[in-house]
């Protein structure tokens, strides 16, 4: 519609009395149409509304008696009791959550549950969790918290009474420091179901081990690994480790066990049936004591476990005892270990072993408090080691106390069949002084095809590359690494030590379009002060 008012139109102009009088006239018309099209919107929407109601109700119909027809009511029972069995975690134990199977599936709706619940299989894995009295009762979610404790013993035996004459794989974890604890009622609980035993792993008390896991090789005859995580946040109790019988069950072939007082020759154990030992506490607790072995008693143990697969282990030397180069001990079958220890325990214990089918490796220096470093000399048996890995797929290791020369050295020793490696990359400050090397561009341009001096580039093979707690690689370095290895690479994930210095995000997403998993995270800035600080009521904008 034309306007003599156009060019006046959306500006600041103001009309003069005349001209809003001439304003007024010329709306009149245009102001009873406008009127007399919403009358007819009024009415379509109405008819609009009415076919609406009847097209839903009809559909409603016709969704209903479709759902009689569905293939999935017409599923037999033991097909639909393997989809229930295919919903459960396959890396750990259930637990008592109805966010997952198998308490979820008995709550979408009434058939389901009677499914579930007369399917033992479900039910034949779970993690107790014992939170004791965490605090005084002053406000209602600590109420809420204690009544739920309080009905975990009850829950645990109908869980348990669920399972039927499965085998079970349990898990109980004692929160650290509680106050009336439940966790005795819970043993009582499952040393009642102990010959149903399959896969067993505790975290408690030495105190609630002494006194109440006395059970014989007799009582738990199906049992196949067991794991005992004991700790004792006030005393180290003198526990009998040599009453402990049930660690000799005649098909337990995996043990993992950790105390303060742990004195491994005492262990009543199978050793030449065991395929998996470890000595290092449950991650889940601050409090689990970890014994420390000396590379000799490693020897001792790896050579009298034969069938070992997996072994575990933390390490204290004190100092180089071995001047002379032993003969290696070659154990055929161990494909994983993991080790943690001090400079001088991979300074001799890679010297000695000879393990030609180990695939997953970790070595971890600790004791923090240690000055000492490895270098291109003391470090040699750790890289001749991991040059004879010629089947090592996994390694995981900590860089903290490596002279910036030998940390390139070890990288240039990896074989090529490693596909997964992590590294620990904060370097170790003491006393205002940086020890050891950091992970930074130089370095990680020794595995960045196309950089590196080494021809060729060492880890072809390499899929997945975690970096924890990085500080010295640059942005720019970490993107030019991984669009030379994006052919190969599946997954990358590194933690940044620092704020963003350049945001690559926007280079990435190709790699991330095409499947490459990526998980790059940096430490948040921190807060800038605003000038309406002290002034709660105040809005605060956003200051760059």
């Amino acid at each position: 519609m034309t306007s003599p008012f156009a060019s006046k139109l959306r500006t600041n102009y103001c009309p003069s009395d005349e001209e809003v009088a001439e304003i007024k006239a010329l709306l009149v018309e245009p102001c009873l149409r406008l009127k007399g099209l919403d009358d007819k919107i009024t009415a379509l929407q109405k008819a609009l509304d009415k076919l609406t109601q009847e097209r839903d109700s009809l559909e409603a119909y016709v969704q209903a008696h479709t759902a009689l027809i569905s293939p999935s009511r017409r599923l037999p029972l033991d097909i639909i009791q393997e989809i229930f069995v295919a919903c459960l975690p396959t890396h750990r134990n259930c637990v008592m959550d109805a966010r997952e199977a198998p308490v979820l599936l008995g709550r979408l709706c009434s058939s389901w549950r009677a499914v579930s619940l007369s399917t033992p299989r479900l039910w034949a894995s779970l993690h107790v969790v014992d939170v004791g009295r965490l605090a005084p009762v002053h406000d209602s979610s600590s109420r809420r918290l204690e009544e739920r404790a309080a009905l975990i013993p009850e829950v645990t035996r109908t869980w348990l009474g669920r399972s039927g004459q499965c085998p079970l794989s349990v898990s109980l974890y004692t929160f650290p420091f509680p106050s009336d604890p439940v966790a005795p009622t819970i043993l009582e609980t499952l040393i009642q179901v102990a010959p149903r035993w399959q896969h067993i792993q505790f975290t408690i008390p030495a105190a609630f081990l002494d006194t109440q896991f006395q059970l014989a090789a007799k009582d738990v005859p199906i049992l196949k690994s067991i794991a005992l995580h004991q700790y004792d946040p006030f005393q180290v109790p003198n526990l009998a480790w040599d009453r402990l019988e049930v660690l000799r069950g005649s098909n337990v072939t995996g043990v993992a066990i950790s105390g303060c007082d742990l004195v491994l020759p005492r262990l009543p154990l199978r050793w030449t049936e065991l395929t998996a030992l470890s000595t290092l506490g449950s991650r889940d607790s601050p409090v689990s004591g970890e014994r420390h072995i000396s590379s000799q008693e490693a020897m001792e143990l790896i050579s009298k476990c034969p069938q070992l697969r997996t072994l575990s282990v933390l390490f204290e030397e004190h100092g180089l005892f071995a001047e002379t180069e032993a003969h290696p001990i070659v154990h055929p079958l161990l494909q994983t270990f993991h080790c943690r220890g001090n400079v001088s325990t991979f300074t001799f214990l890679p010297g000695c072993l000879s393990l030609p089918e180990l695939k997953e490796f970790t070595f971890l220096v600790h004791l923090p408090g240690s000055d000492a470093y490895m270098d291109d000399e003391n470090g040699r048996p750790l890289v001749r080691f991991l040059a004879a890995s010629s089947h090592l797929e996994s390694l995981h290791i900590g860089i903290s106390q490596f002279s910036s020369s030998f940390l390139q050295e070890i990288l240039r020793s990896f074989p090529p069949t490693l596909q997964r490696l992590r590294i620990n990359a904060m370097s170790k400050i003491m006393w205002g002084a940086r020890l050891g090397s950091s992970l930074d561009d130089a370095i990680l341009s020794v595995i960045t095809p196309g950089l590196g001096d080494a021809a060729p580039c060492p880890c072809p093979a390499l899929k997945e590359l975690q970096i924890d707690r990085c500080t010295a690689i640059s942005d720019s370095a970490l993107l030019q690494f991984i669009s030379a290895r994006a052919a190969t690479l599946k997954r990358i994930q590194v933690d940044f030590a620092r704020e963003v210095e350049l945001d690559i995000r926007p280079s990435l997403q190709p790699f991330i379009e095409t499947g490459l998993d990526i998980c790059i995270t940096h430490v948040r800035p921190t807060r800038k002060v605003s000038a309406w600080e002290g002034l709660p009521h105040a809005e605060r904008p956003l200051l760059d």
